[in-house]
């Protein structure tokens, strides 16, 4: 006799998210870590191959420099940057980050960023502090 109940199915996983973050904290000039362990809280929910977008003043140079040297990530603007092997930030390595050099609060400036199809944000997060001073090293 056939079972009316059905069969439990795996749920697939969810799609990839693209994330901003919008703006810059001060705290994260003096302490990579703290930026590290934020990068880290968004990339815990998130699945494999999703991507955070941080939107802030800083200068292409300055975060390309803070991002490979200061938190050790690999990469380049062109094709992002990745955190492989990480056992202090394992949620990490699930996310390729990108970085957009624009005022997070002018849309116009940030608009480009929802014109790339790989990247269309699903979700920003803007817990960060608005300056108009750009981070310098």
């Amino acid at each position: 006799m056939a079972s009316l109940v059905p069969k439990a199915t795996k749920a697939a996983p969810a799609p990839p998210k693209n994330i901003l973050l919008l703006g810059w904290r001060p705290e994260w000039n003096g302490d990579a870590h703290r930026f590290m362990n934020r990068i880290n809280d968004i990339s815990e929910s998130l699945e494999p191959g999703s991507t955070v977008t941080c939107v802030n003043l800083m200068e292409i140079e300055a975060f390309h420099h803070f991002v490979t040297g200061t938190c050790g990530f690999g990469g380049d603007g062109k094709s992002g940057f990745h955190l492989l092997d990480s056992e202090e930030f394992p949620d990490i390595g699930k996310v390729l980050l990108w970085h957009h050099s624009a005022d997070p609060i002018k849309y116009d400036a940030v608009r480009p960023v929802f014109d790339v199809p790989s990247r269309k944000p699903n979700t920003a997060i803007c817990k960060c502090s608005h300056t108009t001073k750009p981070f310098i090293l």
